[in-house]
């Protein structure tokens, strides 16, 4: 390969690795708005200004991956904020996407109200992490 072509491959590899990087960094910076906001949520009631701005990074955050992790940070967030069927929405759509995610049926245990959904979700948490499915009783 001619010296030239590979310094030319080098920095493409380069550019495209530093864009994945940074694209990385900035899901995790979106991502921890959220957490953020979670956190705010269960020492006092968060203002729909809040809520909405934590929304949208995580909405972006979704936008620049194909992790499901944005989209449970939000449940967790609808769970937060006592909006408990919004929570089970965005679980089961992950868990729609990825069966065995324990993170959704996990998401979707504690915040569903439905007696035969509990037993569903812990049955099936239990199947997917015995050590985490111990922690529901």
């Amino acid at each position: 390969m001619a010296p030239v072509l590979l310094r030319c491959t080098l920095v493409a590899v380069a550019l495209v690795a530093g864009a994945w990087l940074t694209v990385g960094l900035r899901v995790v910076a979106l991502e921890d708005e959220g957490e953020k906001a979670i956190e705010s949520a269960r020492r006092q009631p968060l203002d729909s200004a809040e809520i909405e701005r934590a929304r949208d990074a995580l909405e972006s955050a979704q936008s620049l991956t194909a992790d499901p992790a944005p989209e449970l940070i939000e449940g967790r967030l609808s769970a937060a904020t006592g909006r408990r069927d919004e929570a089970v929405a965005f679980a089961i759509r992950v868990i729609a996407e990825e069966p065995e995610n324990v993170d959704a049926w996990y998401l979707a245990h504690v915040s569903s109200e439905d007696p035969k959904g509990l037993a569903l979700t812990r049955r099936r948490v239990r199947e997917l992490n015995p050590l985490l499915g111990d922690q529901l009783e």
